[in-house]
């Protein structure tokens, strides 16, 4: 606790020279209303999903933008396959790219957000697929990937929410991933409490994530910084039936969930994925639903032209975490995976609030 008073400390710091501009007042998930980068008129993603009763919005009265923005006002990079180094004869041309170590994608590209597939076998292997296919990685297993994550946070605290998605790719093992409270028990050996960021924290009092959801919107900046955020992405049984007993609830467990698009009323419903950023509607209706959102953006194999279209997409449609195979530039190529106005992360243009400025965000180095 010590720690993550001091990170908050930290950041409040390095945020202080940030622009005092004046939020409109507003409650729920996401702060205040905000003109889409389009020029279309302005939106309110918390009066979409109604007024939670206990939140509180931006307002003047607030000391300082730790306290006003929330998590669902970042927009945020984030790696697709995070682990990922290309095979020496790849298989497909979707294998053609190589990621950086997971602290150096943190600290020198300003990633923020990662996706690691897990597998059944000791420790639980990270890569995508085995047999030699395409099964190298920079991380060895599930412990290993999250202590470099780990690491780098505990060196820098100041940073905003890390999020880290976990997809567990079994089906090609011999043997399925059945023992829940083994893989929590890898994840909370990898991040101690103070860093990692649970469900049952996320409840903040209220019986169910969805009623703190619905009450108190998502946390703040303030609230998170220097944490990280687990999350499985699998929407397919049995693995989001079973983590979720039954879809009932994640009390206890390590990890949040991922709604798909006929679950955004469950009872732990707050998280989802829309893979495709240029689905407005869709993610329209996910941030209706108060829900923290990522999509697929740039990827080995598309052009360019489709990879960038799928970029500004994702930015323009209010997803928060933009997952990319380049996050870096590559010879030969012009797409890199960019996010003009700020880094490491930018405000939000469908949900953040007027006073939010990407050094408010995060400003490590400031």
């Amino acid at each position: 606790m010590l720690l993550r008073m001091l990170a908050v400390s930290l950041a409040a710091a390095a945020c202080s020279s940030a622009p005092a501009e004046t939020a409109d007042a507003a409650t729920g998930p996401t702060s205040s209303s905000a003109t889409t980068s389009a020029g279309s008129a302005t939106t309110s993603a918390g009066s979409a999903m109604g007024e939670p009763t206990g939140a509180t919005g931006g307002s003047d009265t607030m000391s300082g933008p730790d306290e006003l923005l929330r998590v669902t006002d970042v927009t945020m990079r984030c790696t697709h396959n995070s682990y990922h180094i290309e095979p020496a004869m790849p298989f497909d041309d979707s294998h053609r790219y190589t990621q950086a170590p997971l602290d150096v994608q943190l600290g020198d590209l300003g990633v923020r957000a990662f996706e690691l597939d897990v597998h059944s076998g000791a420790g639980f292997p990270v890569h995508h697929i085995p047999f030699g296919v395409d099964d190298l990685s920079t991380c060895a297993d599930l412990g290993a990937c999250l202590g470099v994550i780990d690491g780098w946070s505990a060196a820098n605290p100041a940073h905003h929410l890390l999020v880290v998605w976990i997809e567990i790719k079994d089906e090609l093992d011999g043997v399925f991933i059945e023992d829940y409270a083994a893989f929590d028990a890898v994840i909370r050996g990898a991040l101690p409490p103070e860093r990692l960021y649970e469900p049952d924290e996320f409840k903040r009092g209220q019986a169910t994530l969805r009623e703190a959801l619905l009450a108190e919107g998502w946390p703040t900046l303030g609230e998170t910084r220097g944490q990280v955020m687990v999350v499985l992405l699998d929407v397919d049984d049995p693995h989001n039936r079973d983590y979720t007993k039954d879809y009932t609830t994640l009390d206890g467990r390590a990890m949040f969930a991922r709604a798909g698009d006929s679950q955004y009323e469950m009872p732990w419903a707050v998280i989802a994925k829309i893979d495709d950023p240029t689905d407005g509607p869709a993610i329209a209706a996910a941030r209706a639903a108060g829900l923290l959102i990522a999509s697929n953006t740039g990827s080995a194999g598309k052009s360019d032209a489709d990879n960038a279209a799928r970029l500004q997409g994702g930015i323009d449609n209010g997803s928060h975490m933009l997952c990319d195979d380049f996050p870096a530039a590559v010879p030969g190529q012009d797409y890199v995976l960019d996010l003009p106005g700020g880094a490491p992360s930018i405000c939000n243009p469908q949900t953040a609030p007027k006073a939010c400025t990407s050094a408010a965000i995060e400003s490590l180095g400031g």
